[in-house]
This record gives C-alpha cells, structure tokens and sequence, in this order.
C-alpha cells in the first residue's frame, strides 16, 4: 500500500533522508515511532488521572499490542507494520486529547481569570495547530480521517449544549466549560 505522506511532517521517517543502510533506517524509524507512541500514551494515561506507574504500564502494553513482532504473537491486526505513520498519526492524536482534557480546568495555584483565559487560549491554539500537524503528515489520509473525528468533536460539542450543567458531573462541568471557551475562541 503506497500512502502519499509528508517526510518533512513526521520524524519516524526522517532517518530515510540519511545514508544508512535500509534495515539500518526502518529499525530507528520504528523505534521513533515506538517512542512517540509510548510517551504520548503515558502522557495522555497522566493526563486523565491515572496513577504514573499505572499510565507507564499502560502505555507499554499498548505498544506491545501495535507494535510488531508481538501484536502478530498475540494474533492482531499489524497496523502498524502496514503503515507505521500510523503511530505519529496515534502521537499527535494523543496530544490533541491531552489539549482537549486540560482546557477549562482551573489552576489552583493560579486562578486569575487573565491567566485562565491565556491557559484556555493556548491550548485551544495547540488544538488548531496539533489538527494542523495531523492533516499535514500524511494529506490525503489523514484529511478524511479527521473528518469522522471532527464530526465527533461536533457531537460533544451540541451535547454539551443540550444538557444543563446541573445535570453533568461536578468533575465535567471544567469540560463543557472549556468546549465553550475554546468553539468561541475559533
């Protein structure tokens, strides 16, 4: 399969640009990916308030399940041996999820609504821009993926909408409020 994607865009696959031998090169390549996809996913496991040993555990076995040779061991799909950009497409991912839980939560060390408004502002930015990232590594699949994720941020979005505040949890009133801050700040 011969996917059209953006070397420029994603570091698993600058290593190709060098002179090193070719088993030399998807070797690094994978373990670029490897890492990207361990650290976003402990990052993101931290981000949703997981204990670090559980989101370090975590993260390794999902990488154990999608990374070659073990995701054929344990009798899975090889997505990431067909196509390992897919693990940069799963980093940034991880990233904007990261964005999207922490925008609207309070700072109990800062609580300034200046300082709240410049937090909420920069990671709606990190949306736009880690979207932006997306689109760009790989062009022409990642753009019609990410309109079934856009969709599903318009769902969240017109819920968040619909249901009163009373009604949601005390721990997701921080989320509708952030989904508001930042549809109005795009």
């Amino acid at each position: 399969m011969l996917m059209a994607i953006n070397p420029y865009f994603n570091p698993g696959t600058w290593i190709f640009q060098t002179d090193a031998s070719a088993i030399s090169k998807q070797v690094v390549s994978f373990i670029v990916y490897f890492t990207e996809v361990t650290l976003s996913s402990f990052a993101l496991g931290v981000a949703l308030g997981f204990s670090r040993p559980f989101a370090f555990a975590a993260s390794l076995w999902l990488t154990v399940l999608l990374f070659p040779p073990l995701n054929f061991v344990f009798g899975l799909y090889g997505w990431l041996a067909t196509s390992p950009l897919y693990g940069h497409t799963l980093t940034l991912s991880n990233l904007l999820l990261i964005a999207f839980v922490n925008i609207g939560v309070q700072s109990p060390a800062k609580s300034s609504f200046g300082y709240q408004l410049a937090r909420n502002w920069l990671l709606a930015s990190c949306i736009f821009i880690l979207i932006l990232l997306i689109v760009l590594a790989a062009p022409f699949y990642n753009g019609g993926m990410l309109v079934g994720s856009l969709l599903l941020a318009g769902v969240i979005f017109f819920i968040f909408d619909i249901v009163p505040a009373d009604a949601l949890a005390p721990g997701r009133r921080h989320l509708r409020a952030g989904l508001r801050c930042s549809a109005s700040l795009s």
